[in-house]
Parts: structure tokens; sequence; C-alpha cells
């Protein structure tokens, strides 16, 4: 149906007795949550009396959040300030307490490394049972340490010279030089020292004229610490044949006899071995060796699993009829724990051929769909190979065929898949990835499926979807991870860099594109204050190829953009080139004796069907809230997102992005933050072709197309003309809807989980 702008809503008839009764039920739990009130006040007086606020003022060096996490004077909570609800303390003012604040305050700064500094307090009162707190701090300056030693600290641990930067002119906090020391010490310790004693920590000198101190530290590393042997203790599932032998398991290691100790390199030997998926129990120790104190023995223990697995599954659903799938693991495939995955599904059972035996057991809507009367299947076989080409590389190798369809859609069949990557772990957080596809096969629909379902309208991209193609795509890419899941990003940084060449053979003669497609993306993290977490992120793309061959890039190489992750002002992938599909003509002209129709603009359009570009820019900023309120489970951000995509044709200027504004809820849950987020966008519809969607008859014998509609068109709409005439017609871009008017048509919500980026 076409869109038309929202009735205004009418509140009359019965509406009206509901909407009083919820006001009413509004007003008695107001008032019943108010009624605690002289309770509350009963306990703040006229003496000591309810702190309405409470400021601090004159501090520099210490943040406010830092001096009230120390004071024993606390302001109400907001539900007693704002509605007199008797709701979390009562604060009421303690006139010792706020006299003792002030010292704790002056001690605080002491301790910091400012000495001399004071603190006064003022109270004034706003009623006779509420006042408002204000401290006044007078901070004196610093003593800066200008003297440092450093004695015994084992030079490849780390560079003295850097440890002596970081300490000299800083003040004299014994709590943060404290924390640099146990730092210091742990990677001492990780360093292959691992019977250092702790180290001593001390004052030389306090001259609190000059405002100038000494400091002193000693560390007792004792002597390195060596793997002096290792014994392995294999428990095998089959007692005669262990997934790894013994010599096979020192080879994962990442240490061996004779090797510094570190607990780190322990800890990612024990890491390896797990991921091998081959123990259900992974015991790494160390035992003092003898009577030496530089050596250890190290005792790994491995207590193995079953290496096979079969699961099998079926049902029945109302689109598959009959369905039933299985996989097969076999976790030491030709031994050295190579991993064998074998994968079978089939779907339509009972209606497809040849297992066509039981359709009366199937939906009626699947028995009269031309697209369900052959077998859904799927096989596959995946190979990963481990320590090949080395202990971090894992290889792995994908073999495919299937038949998949989609009801009343569309039927893809691929004869041959391949996916072959190399990904290799280069630091912590850092991957490295080389990947392969290839995939033969063709897609069978009609033009009026291919455009409604799909978006495919336009010729070129019908051609791209029903005639057999082949692709062949080589990438690489290097990418720094987002932190773990759950973990909120409060200072951190991610990015990544993918560029991957392609080659598809479409249509037969087949018609060869090559194509590279380049993405860069960054995205940063930062704590802006104690409430608040800033968060951008950058990204940008393009598909280069010969411009008479642009509108053949395959579709899943384009970009989208627009929805929950991107430009949350628009709908998904609503924001660049697309397609208007109507579901009437407005009006029908002769073009060279035939009859076109035309839809006009102002008559409305069924749905926007997106066609994706060859380049993408986009540019997220959000401000969200460290501390939930009212709840800590609930948190609140404010976004601004920018993009645009565009085809290229040789220009990558990025001049005309939308800019769509909007705030956002997240829900803290276990599987992450449910997110809702609503995006403002103050732009007009873009200018598009416009068709009209055609179902098949079978009844008829006639195929469905998809008619060029739009202002200007030549394309001929009765299917008596479209024989005779030629083509294919080039569908103008001249159909925009007129301006949406009202604020909601131009707000956008979306709902997901996780953070947008």
């Amino acid at each position: 149906m076409p869109i038309r702008p929202p009735v205004e809503p009418c509140v009359c008839g019965t509406p009206v007795p509901r909407l009083a009764l919820l006001l009413a039920l509004l007003l008695a739990l107001s008032a019943a949550l108010a009624g605690p009130v002289r309770a509350q006040d009963a306990e703040c007086t006229t003496r000591r009396p309810r702190v309405e606020a409470l400021r601090i003022g004159g501090n520099r060096s210490v943040p406010d959040a830092e001096l009230g996490a120390i004071l024993f004077t606390e302001r109400a909570g907001r539900f007693r300030r704002w509605f007199g609800w008797n709701v979390g303390p009562a604060a009421c003012l303690d006139s010792l307490e706020v006299r003792r604040d002030t010292l704790r305050i002056a001690r605080w700064y002491e301790m910091r490394g400012y000495p001399g500094t004071t603190a006064s307090v003022r109270v004034e009162r706003k009623g006779a049972r509420t006042a408002n707190v204000a401290f006044t701090v007078r901070e004196a300056p610093p003593i800066l340490v200008d003297s440092l030693i450093i004695d015994s600290l084992p030079p490849d641990v780390i560079a003295v010279r850097a440890l002596r930067a970081a300490i000299l002119g800083t003040p004299l906090d014994d709590t943060l030089l404290l924390r640099q020391v146990d730092s210091v010490q742990l990677l001492v310790r990780q360093s292959g020292y691992a019977r250092a004693r702790a180290p001593e920590y001390r004052r030389i000198y306090v001259d609190s004229a000059a405002r100038r101190a000494g400091v002193r530290v000693v560390f007792h590393p004792g002597p390195l610490v060596h793997i002096g042997r290792i014994d392995v203790d294999l428990t095998p599932q089959r007692a005669d044949a262990p997934a790894l032998d013994e010599p096979e398991v020192r080879e994962l290691l990442k240490v061996a006899p004779g090797d510094p100790y570190r607990a780190r390199t322990v800890g990612q030997s024990q890491q390896l071995l797990y991921s091998y998926d081959l123990y259900r129990n992974v015991a790494i120790d160390t035992f003092p060796l003898g009577s030496a104190r530089d050596s250890l023995l190290m005792r790994v223990r491995l207590v193995e699993g079953p290496s096979r697995r079969l699961r099998a599954g079926g049902g029945w659903g109302t689109l598959d009829c009959f369905r039933t799938q299985t996989r097969f693991v076999e976790q030491n495939f030709l031994g050295r724990a190579h991993r064998l995955q074998l994968d079978a599904r089939l779907a339509k059972i009972g209606v497809g051929a040849p297992l066509d035996v039981a359709p009366g057991l199937c939906a009626p809507g699947v028995r009269a769909d031309d697209f369900s009367q052959k077998l859904n299947y799927y096989v596959g076989s995946s190979v990963q190979l481990r320590g090949v080409i080395g202990e971090q590389w894992h290889p792995q190798l994908t073999l495919f065929s299937e038949r998949r369809t989609e009801f009343q859609s569309y039927v893809r069949e691929t004869t041959l898949g391949v996916l072959a990557a190399f990904e290799r772990p280069i630091i912590p957080r850092v991957n490295n990835t080389f990947t392969y596809r290839f995939d033969g096969g063709r897609t069978t629909s009609d033009q009026a499926v291919a455009c409604a379902t799909f978006g495919l309208c336009r010729f070129n991209d019908r051609a791209l979807l029903l005639t057999p193609s082949r692709l062949h795509a080589a990438g690489v890419t290097l990418s720094r991870s987002a932190p773990a899941l759950g973990t909120p990003a409060v200072n951190d940084e991610r990015w990544a860099v993918e560029s991957r060449i392609g080659t598809i053979h479409v249509g037969a003669p087949a018609k060869t594109v090559n194509f590279n497609r380049t993405q860069l993306e960054y995205a940063l993290y930062r704590p802006l204050s104690r409430h608040i977490i800033g968060a951008a992120r950058v990204s940008a793309g393009a598909v280069i190829t010969k411009r008479a061959l642009e509108p053949l890039v395959p579709p899943q190489e384009r970009f989208y953009a627009g929805g929950q992750n991107t430009v949350r002002g628009y709908g998904q992938n609503q924001l660049g080139p697309a397609v208007y599909i109507v579901d009437a003509i407005t009006t029908t002209a002769t073009v060279d004796t035939f009859t076109v129709g035309i839809a006009e603009p102002d008559s409305g359009y069924l749905r926007l069907a997106p066609a994706g570009g060859t380049a993408m820019a986009l540019l997220n900023l959000e401000l969200r809230t460290r501390i939930g309120w009212p709840a800590n489970l609930l948190h609140w951000v404010v976004f601004l997102d920018a993009g645009r995509v565009w085809n290229n044709t040789g220009n990558y200027s990025v001049s005309g992005l939308r800019l769509t504004p909007g705030f956002g809820v997240r829900l803290l849950t276990d599987l992450g933050p449910f997110r809702v987020d609503v995006g403002y966008n103050p732009y007009p519809l873009e200018f598009g072709p416009a068709y009209l969607v055609r179902a098949a008859d079978r009844t008829a014998g006639t195929s469905g197309r998809a008619i060029c509609v739009s202002p200007g068109t030549v394309e001929p709409f009765n299917d008596a003309d479209i024989n005779a005439a030629s083509g294919p017609y080039a569908c103008p871009t001249t159909f925009r809807p007129p301006l949406r008017r009202g604020i909601f048509p131009r707000l956008a919500f979306h709902f997901s989980i996780g953070e947008a980026f």
C-alpha cells in the first residue's frame, strides 16, 4: 500500500474512562510512595537537616569523584529531593562529621603529595529541614620527587631510564609510587625471576620548605630461574593409541628445558593445548628440582576426552516439511590433532523429489511452491590443520555443495563451493587472515521475485542473479579485535584493514568482471569523565573495477549502510542507491506506439529495495553513560551518525554525507546490552527508479515481470508489446516521493543486542 501521513489519534468514546483510571492509579501510587515523608522528616530535624546539594570547589589536582568517595557527608537521593519519597539514605547532616570531612580532605591530599592543603565547609540553610553543603579546598603546592635511586633491577626487565622519567617530577604520592613499584615487580617475576622477594621502598629525604623529596627503591630479584626438566603425564582415551604422543606434546609447549621460567609462557602453553579440543583437563605445575634454587621441575598432566562426536537431529517445519541434519567431528584426524568436520542436511523430505513419498504431510503452500518440488540439501566437509606450517598458522579448507530455496522466491544451486582460510595471531588481539572463495552455481527466479525479494529490478542486476556464474575471490585481513564479549570498551581501540580481489564470470558466453574490494575501519573508546565514555568509529571502502562493468559487481560485494549498526536515522540498508517498488500506476502514455505505465511520486510507494553501491564512507560518534541511572542496569547514549553510499564511477568525493542524530537506551543483560536506538532523519528521500512488480500467473502460463514505471520510462507496460519491442530498457531515476511531514515519520527505531560498534 502507498505510504500515507499518519492519522491523528482520536481520544473519544470508551478510552476516556480508561485514561482517567490510569491517571487515578498514578496519583494513588504517588501518594502511597509519598506517604513515608513524615517518617523521613522525623529522621532529619532542624538540627540535622537533609542535604539537598553537595559541592566541592577549589580542587584542581584531585577530582570531585575521588574526594566524594572519602566523605561521610552525602547528598540525598533524587527520589527524595524530587518527589519526597522515602527511598534511599536519609542523608541528614551531622555537624561533627562534616567538620571531620575537612580533615579527611586534608589527610587525603597529604597522602597524594600535597601536605599543607586545608579545607573549609559552609552550610547554607534552604528550609526548616534542608540545607546545602559546600566544601572549599585550598591546595598547597605539591612535594615533587627530584631524586630517585633504583638498585638491583635486572636490565632485561624494563628500561631504567623510562622508569625514572615516569617518576621524577611527579608528586610524592606514596600510593601511586607503590603501585608503580608493584607493576615493575610483576614484570620481574614474569621475566624468569620466580623467587624475587618484595622490593624495598623508602623516602630518602623530604624538604618541606623547598617542596622536594628523594626516593629509593631496592629490588631483590634473586637468581634467574630456569626450567630444569619437563615431565609429561598422559592419560589417553585409548591406552594403546594416545591422540598425541609425548614428543608431539613437547613440541606444542612454548617452553623447553633450559628456558627461563615465565608464568605467561606457561599459561600460553596451557591455552594452546586446550585449544586442540583433545583434552578434558590440562594442568601444568612446577616444583623445586632438588636443592637447586635456580631450577624448576615442570609437570604437564593431560587427560584426553573423546576425539569423535556424532550428532543427528530431525523435525518438521511449515516451509521445510520433514528435515534432518547430522554432524560428525574427528578431533584427531590423521594424527597431530587435525580436525575433520562432516555436515549433511536435507529438507523438503516428503514433497521434494526423489524423496517425495508423503506430500500430504506437508503444508499446502509448500506443495504449491514450484521451488519446493525438489529436495534441498547441503553436504560439506571441513578440515582444520594444526602444526603443518607452524604452530601459529591454522589453515582451514571447506568443500561444499548445496541446493537452497526461499519459499516462493528463488532457488540457489551451488555445484561446488570452496572456502580456504589461513589465520595467524601476530600479537594478542591482532590477527592476520588470508582467505580464498570459489562459488560456482546459479540462482533461478523470475523477474518479479528478483525485484521484490532482492531489489534486483534493473536489467543488469537481474542478469547477474539469474544466469550461471563462477566467483573467485582472494583476500587478506589485518585486524585488532574488539574486547571480549560482555566487556564494555572504556579505554580501548580496534581496527581492521581488509582487501579482496575477485573475478566473476557471468552468463553464457561468460562476461568476465575483475574487481578489488577494500575496506578500512577504526574505532576508538576513551573515558571523558567518571560518568561519560566517548566512542568514535570511521570506516571507508570502495570497489574498483572498469566503469562499464560496475553494474555487474555481485550484490554480496557491494556496500550497504543504514540501520542499527551504521547510520541509525535510516532503515536497514536504505542509505544509498535504492529502487522504489510500487503497487499501482497512476497514468499511461504512448511511446513509439507502445503503452507505458507511469507512477506519480505523489501516489507513494510500496517499499524501498536497497541496491548497494561501490563506495562507502561512515562516521559514528557516541557519548555513553558509564554509570547507569536510575539503576546500574540502565545506561543512556547520545549519538551522531554520518554516512554515504554511492556508485563511484571514478568519483571518490565524500560530499553529501547524511547526518542523523539520535539517542538510545542500553539494558545490561548476560547476553550483552539490549539496545534501543531512535535516530532522526531530516532529509527527503532520494531519487530512484520505480518498478511495478507483476507476479507470475501459473494458470495463464505467464512469468513474472518487473516493469519500469518511473516518469519518463519507455518500457512497454503490456505483456503483448514486450516481445515486439527491443530491450533492455534503462529505467530513469526520476521517482522521488514527497517530503515527509511531521516528526514521527522522520524517526527510525532500532532494537538489537550488543553495541553498535
